[in-house]
C-alpha cells in the first residue's frame, strides 16, 4: 500500500474555515475527532486538512478560498483595489440619490404650483359665492321693507278679530 499523501488535497485549517464559513476553531476540534485523523496531516506549517473532508462535513458552498499565506504589499493592493471600488459604488449610488432629490424637488415644486392655482381658483369662487349671497341679502332686506307694510296692515285686519276673542270668558253665565 502507498503511503505517499498527495499534499495538493490538503489545505490549511484557516483556508478550510474560510472556505467552509465556519471559524479555524471549528475545524480544529473537527481535526481532534477520531473517524478525521486518516484527514489530517501534520506538517511544518502546522495541521493540515484534506479539503474533500472538510467539503463532506462542512460544504463549501462556492465560498472563495482566502489565502493565509499573501504578503502585506498583495493585501495593501487588495485593500486599496477594494476601497477605490467600494468608492466608485458609493460616488454611483450618490449620483443616483442626487438625481432622485432633484426629481423629487421638481414633483414638490409642481404639486406646489397646482396648490396654489387650485386655491386661487377656490378663494375666486367663495368671493363670487359671497358677492352673490350679499346680493341676495340685500333684495332680501329690500324685499322685507317692501312686505313690512304689508303685512302690517294685514295684522291690524286680523287684530280686531283677536280682541274679540279675548273678551269673551270661558263661563257663559
Amino acid at each position: 500500500m502507498n503511503n505517499t499523501v498527495n499534499t495538493g488535497d490538503y489545505i490549511t485549517l484557516a483556508e478550510a474555515a474560510a472556505r467552509s464559513g465556519k471559524s479555524e476553531m471549528t475545524i480544529r476540534r473537527l481535526s481532534k475527532k477520531v473517524y478525521a485523523k486518516e484527514h489530517v496531516k501534520h506538517d511544518g506549517n502546522g495541521l493540515l486538512i484534506r479539503s474533500s473532508f472538510v467539503n463532506k462535513v462542512y460544504s463549501f458552498d462556492n465560498k472563495p478560498v482566502i489565502s493565509v499565506n499573501i504578503d502585506d504589499n498583495t493585501d495593501n493592493k487588495r485593500d486599496n483595489t477594494y476601497q477605490s471600488s467600494q468608492a466608485e459604488i458609493l460616488l454611483a449610488r450618490l449620483e443616483e440619490k442626487d438625481k432622485l432629490l432633484t426629481v423629487q424637488q421638481q414633483q414638490i415644486e409642481r404639486l406646489e404650483r397646482q396648490f396654489n392655482e387650485y386655491r386661487e381658483e377656490k378663494q375666486k369662487e367663495l368671493d363670487r359665492l359671497h358677492d352673490k349671497w350679499s346680493q341676495e341679502q340685500e333684495i332680501f332686506k329690500r324685499d322685507q321693507h317692501l312686505n313690512a307694510g304689508k303685512l302690517l296692515a294685514q295684522q291690524s285686519q286680523e287684530q280686531p278679530e283677536e280682541v274679540e276673542a279675548k273678551k269673551r270668558r270661558w263661563w257663559r253665565w
